[in-house]
């Protein structure tokens, strides 16, 4: 708690002035993160246009939410369901991600995805390297989200290896 009363320059006892504990700080911290990846969601419930296309759409958005809010998205990651918080938290990520391996099996299914890859494992593959990308991202020494986002669907979608 003294960690974040230093980085937000408040006292201890002025931070618990703007909420009431630490899970309240939790919640507060993670709300704006979670309703903007949920409203991701929400925009892609209604199919338009191939899957493989919503599926580039998504990716690209998540990248740009979560570069935006990369702190925050470090706390979200390492979050492990202790608590009624953590665990809402963890299980709006889950429907989150739940909904981008819906994504990548609609693209399987309209064979624009490679049929011998299986898209559950794709599926959280391509999660991971989105959360590892924006984990550790740094807006001062790196590529622009819309540049990472591009190479992490290159790689999804048509791997390292080259033609020759």
């Amino acid at each position: 708690m003294d960690d974040i009363a230093d980085f937000a320059g408040l006292s201890r006892p002025a931070l618990y002035h703007h909420a009431p504990s630490k899970q309240e700080l939790l919640r507060l911290a993670l709300e704006p993160l979670l309703s903007a990846l949920e409203s991701i969601r929400l925009q892609q419930q209604a199919p338009h246009g191939p899957a493989i296309t919503r599926l580039e759409a998504v990716v690209h958005q998540m990248i740009k939410i979560l570069t935006a809010q990369a702190p925050c998205v470090t706390l979200l990651l390492h979050l492990r369901g202790n608590t009624d918080v953590e665990r809402a938290a963890v299980s709006r990520r889950g429907a989150i991600d739940n909904q981008l391996a819906e994504l990548v099996s609609e693209a399987w299914n309209e064979n624009s995805i490679r049929s011998e890859v299986e898209p559950f494992t794709a599926a959280r593959l391509l999660i991971g390297m989105i959360n590892s990308t924006a984990d550790g991202y740094r807006p001062s020494n790196g590529p622009t989200p819309q540049h990472m986002a591009d190479e992490i669907l290159r790689l999804a979608l048509h791997g390292m290896r080259s033609s020759h």
